[in-house]
């Protein structure tokens, strides 16, 4: 039989060199010589081995994985005795197709290195399948106090390009039989050789404990009616509008242009007895969550003094219906909100669902199987997946490590199909679409995710209507959940993805967005925006956009439910922007009652000056002193009101009031300003000119209200049409008589 083999080989050899060159003489030579090496080479392993595989008198028998010898029998790796073994096949083991229907547990003690077993994932489509898995040994508290690793590796030819890849995040391991844990961890980063990490399935059933008891609902406050001072403010989470933009603004890489208005604002000072920065909402309401949660950082193993990271399994965000930089523009809006992407996550390229992947019901949902959390459904489609380890009845746990460690929770979970797996040494995973919810994730811990399949929590609504140039084009529909890290990012993503239509938008463009935002029990929140530029001017306006969402949020308020998203958004690919030049009036000095004129200039980038004129009649009431004249884009203003409102409102309705758009940046507005009499911002609303005996109970701290001094009053605002986006603003002092 081998001689035929040697014959083939070289009978194939020699033709296929005689096909490919015109040269055949000299082709035939070089096939002849190749294939004359390649019979001296397996000459020398037929006298080294005997008729049954036995080795020869000359060989060393190979080492076992105990360290002893032993004779290779015909089944066993083909060796080549030049000293060291330099070949090694390993051979083809028999391992059950699928896991066991009964589960039964494999005690972590009676581990012992190099047993091997099988993991059982999804590469492609719907099909477990075996993976050969070696085991190495357990770290014992390797991931923290009672909490043990088992060091695995995985030795399957189906895995020897891709490795543990992100998204194979709970495929369980088993061991005759028998359950060891899920695998959950990389060992390092561009990690080559199969070495990863499993946790133990008795941590991760410490989460079905959890499953089977769920905690009491607590009693949310009721941040509509209750009468009790609201926390203030934390610095630490971003939730004043004006440092949002100013982070954003340093994350893009833009000067730190700061509004020409603020110089009047003070910071807002607390009551009596105000809980200190950071503190809850009170009993049920949602624990403050930026990044990652305790505990889901990377973990080090120590090598040889070296510091080697055991970093788990990332969750492949999968993204479908938005442009490829929708990720980075979500981690910039996540950023600047003094929020992150949760770690864990790798965002990657995803599809809608198919008509095979909604077929998958929860019968699908076995060990093995891909599990989904839903974040967004419909036009726009995100969906973390991993790997479910455990099934009992209607409980599952999956993952091996948390999902993004919000902890009890409430985010819909479903089935999945894998399109591909991903080779690469420094980030491989798995491609999928999603399936069909089922059930809810309710608690996303240390250990493991736990989910119940049956009833699916609330999700909002999302509809944007999309016009380009007048025309319109196919709304953007769907779902979305409801919680305080995710939906900002959600939300900002709609928008990006229906204002950058891939089809209609250019390098630069125009956009325009109304519309508003509803919860439940509180009013509509009003979104009207434009912007026009480039790349950097597209995210600082969705960021805009997206602002009420995040300071809402990220507010101190407690939970918020979603119900709704409705936007109109119109683009164009001829962008017009404005820079303010300056601002005169015809007089420096003036009478109350009198008429004067206001004149500013602007230059249009790549275009020409334009001016815009105002007749302002300053009111009666005005007394002798400085009067300011502020002149700017309307969405400064906004900014302005936000900024002092926001941080003094007690309740969400309040807050949202303050959130609530009510000038574009399209709009020229002119104010006309006094700073003799200081007024008061309490609960979000403006107290101007108050008497000296109010303003001194005031700010005598005799109230439970949370204010801000308001040291100027505004008399008169007017506002003119401009035909693009305004950038800028300026101030202007004259002397009443």
């Amino acid at each position: 039989m081998l001689n035929s083999l040697l014959r083939n080989l070289l009978r194939a050899n020699a033709l296929r060199r005689l096909r490919c060159s015109a040269a055949a003489p000299v082709e035939i030579a070089v096939a002849l010589f190749g294939g004359c090496l390649v019979t001296i080479l397996l000459l020398a392993v037929l006298k080294m081995t005997g008729p049954n595989g036995s080795t020869a008198a000359t060989g060393t028998p190979p080492p076992t994985r105990s360290g002893t010898t032993a004779t290779p029998s015909a089944t066993d790796a083909l060796y080549i005795d030049l000293g060291q073994p330099v070949l090694r096949l390993p051979p083809p083991r028999e391992m059950p197709p699928a896991p066991p229907e009964k589960t039964e547990y494999f005690p972590i003690q009676d581990l012992r290195p190099g047993m091997r077993g099988v993991t059982y994932t999804v590469l492609q489509g719907t099909t477990i399948v075996p993976v050969d898995t070696e085991v190495l040994g357990v770290i014992k508290n390797g991931l923290g106090p009672r909490l043990d690793l088992i060091i695995g590796k995985l030795v399957d030819p189906k895995t020897a390009l891709t490795e543990a890849v992100h998204g194979m995040s709970g495929s369980p391991l088993y061991i005759d039989g028998k359950l060891v844990g899920a695998l959950s961890r990389r060992i390092a980063s561009f990690e080559k050789d199969g070495h990863c990490g499993f946790t133990p399935i008795a941590d991760m059933l410490t989460v079905d404990e959890k499953l089977r008891n769920p905690p009491a609902p607590g009693k949310a406050r009721d941040a509509a009616t209750d009468d009790a001072p609201a926390p203030p403010p934390d610095p630490g989470r971003g939730g004043d509008p004006i440092e949002i933009l100013a982070r954003a603004r340093q994350i893009l890489g833009l000067p730190a242009v700061e509004n020409p208005f603020l110089h009047t604002l003070t910071p807002p000072q607390q009551p009596q007895g105000a809980a200190s920065p950071g503190a809850a909402a009170g009993p049920g309401a949602e624990t403050p969550v930026s990044g990652a949660g305790a505990g889901f950082g990377p973990k080090f193993l120590t090598i040889n003094g070296s510091r080697v990271a055991m970093e788990p399994l990332a969750v492949p965000l999968c993204i479908s219906g938005a442009p490829h930089k929708v990720a980075q523009t979500m981690q910039q809006l996540m950023e600047s909100a003094g929020l992150r992407l949760p770690e864990g996550f790798v965002a990657t390229p995803g599809g809608s669902p198919s008509t095979s992947s909604q077929a998958l019901g929860p019968e699908s949902l076995t060990p093995g199987a891909p599990l989904s959390g839903f974040y967004m459904t419909g036009s726009i489609t995100m969906n973390a997946v991993g790997t479910l380890t455990w099934r009992d009845g209607d409980r599952l746990l999956g993952f091996g490590h948390p999902m993004a460690s919000f902890g009890h929770t409430a985010v819909p979970i479903g089935t999945a199909e894998i399109v591909t797996t991903i080779p690469s040494y420094e980030r491989p995973f798995k491609m999928a679409t999603p399936g069909r919810v089922v059930g809810t994730l309710t608690e996303d811990r240390f250990s493991a995710v736990g989910c119940i399949i049956g009833p699916t929590p609330a999700m909002g609504r999302y509809r944007i209507r999309r016009f380009h140039k007048g025309v319109e084009r196919p709304a953007l529909e769907g779902e979305f959940i409801s919680h305080q890290v995710i939906t900002p990012m959600l939300l900002g993503a709609a928008i990006l993805a229906a204002a950058t239509d891939t089809d209609d938008v250019a390098r630069s463009l125009s956009v325009r967005i109304n519309g508003e935002f509803r919860a439940e029990g509180l009013p509509p929140v009003t979104i009207s925006n434009a912007f026009a530029g480039e790349e950097t001017a597209l995210t600082l306006g969705v960021l805009r956009s997206a602002l009420p969402f995040m300071v809402l949020y990220n507010s101190r308020f407690g939970n918020i439910q979603a119900q709704s998203l409705d936007l109109t958004i119109e683009t164009d690919e001829d962008p017009r922007v404005f820079v303010f030049e300056s601002l005169t009036a015809d007089t420096a000095d003036a009478e109350p009652g009198d008429t004067i004129r206001v004149t500013t200039t602007f230059r249009e980038r790549m275009g020409d000056k334009i001016e815009r004129s105002f007749s302002v009649r300053l009111p009666p009431q005005l007394k002798s002193g400085p009067v300011t004249l502020r002149v700017g884009s309307g969405a400064l203003f906004d900014e302005l009101d936000w900024t002092r409102a926001a941080s003094t409102a007690r309740t969400l309705p309040e807050a949202v009031q303050a959130l609530s758009a009510r000038r574009l940046a399209t709009r020229l507005v002119l104010q006309v300003v006094t700073s003799a009499t200081p007024g008061e911002m309490v609960k979000a609303q403006e107290l101007p000119a108050l008497p000296s005996s109010v303003a001194e109970v005031m700010r005598s701290g005799n109230t439970n209200a949370t204010r801000s001094i308001l040291p100027d009053t505004v008399w008169q605002e007017q506002s003119i049409d401009m035909p693009g986006v305004l950038e800028g603003g300026k101030e202007l002092q004259i002397n009443i008589r």
